[in-house]
């Protein structure tokens, strides 16, 4: 069983936005603004899925490239 390389992309962009937008969320939770501490280390792995985010679409675009060059 074969899943392309497009379909597996597609899905760990899916999950570094849902993760984000969880991130976010709880972050903004009055309770969690109560905490600083915890506020700003949900800030700081909502960048980092943010990160994962932009290098798995950037490694994309290049496979992509390459492979259009290559073609």
């Amino acid at each position: 069983m074969s899943i392309s390389l497009s379909v597996f992309i597609l899905l760990l962009v899916i999950a570094d936005v849902v993760a984000i937008v969880a991130t976010v969320f709880i972050a903004i939770d009055p309770e969690s603004r109560e905490n600083r501490t915890r506020f700003w280390l949900l800030i700081i792995l909502a960048s980092n899925e943010l990160g994962n985010l932009i290098f798995i679409l950037l490694t994309y675009h290049h496979y992509v490239t390459q492979h259009a060059l290559t073609t």
